[in-house]
C-alpha cells in the first residue's frame, strides 16, 4: 500500500479540527512602536483658575500644568480669551474665529505669556457664555423664537 493512500485513509475531522486549532496558535503577534505612556513633548494637561469661579469684571489667576519629559523645562504658555460666541450653526465645539490668528477684530485678547497669567473678566462673559441672555435678545420673552439679524 502507498503512503498517499495510507495518510488519506487515517486522515479524519478530528484531526482538520487539530491542524487548524495548531495553525490558529501559532499566528504572528504584531509589535507595536507606539507607547502612548511615554512622554516624548511638552503637553498641555490643564489650566487653573484662582478663584475657581468669580464674577464679571473681577480678577482670576490663570495657571497652566504642563508635561515635560525628563530633563526638560516646561515651556512658557500663550495665554488668550475668546469673546466670540459660538453661532447655534456651528457644529464643532468653539467659534472658528477662536482658532484664528488675532486679526485685531476683538474675538481674541491675549491676556500675556508664562507659566501664569492674571485677567479679568469681560462685563459681558455672562451673556456671552449663560447664564443670561444676549442684549439683543434681553427684551424677548421666553419661548420667542430670535429675529434674524
Amino acid at each position: 500500500m502507498s503512503d498517499r493512500l495510507l495518510l488519506s485513509l487515517c486522515w479524519s475531522p478530528a484531526a482538520t479540527v487539530l491542524l487548524g486549532l495548531l495553525a490558529s496558535t501559532s499566528g504572528c503577534v504584531p509589535e507595536f512602536d507606539t507607547d502612548l505612556s511615554q512622554l516624548t513633548e511638552p503637553r498641555l494637561l490643564a489650566i487653573s483658575s484662582s478663584p475657581a469661579e468669580t464674577q464679571p469684571q473681577k480678577q482670576v489667576t490663570l495657571t497652566a500644568l504642563v508635561a515635560v519629559p525628563e530633563g526638560q523645562q516646561a515651556p512658557a504658555v500663550d495665554f488668550a480669551v475668546c469673546l466670540a460666541r459660538k453661532p447655534l450653526t456651528e457644529l464643532g465645539p468653539v467659534n472658528p474665529l477662536c482658532l484664528a490668528p488675532d486679526d485685531g477684530s476683538g474675538a481674541v485678547v491675549g491676556l500675556g505669556r508664562g507659566a501664569s497669567a492674571t485677567a479679568t473678566l469681560d462685563k459681558d462673559v455672562c451673556k456671552l457664555f449663560g447664564p443670561l441672555r444676549p442684549s439683543r435678545w434681553a427684551e424677548m420673552a421666553p419661548g420667542d423664537p430670535p429675529t434674524p439679524t
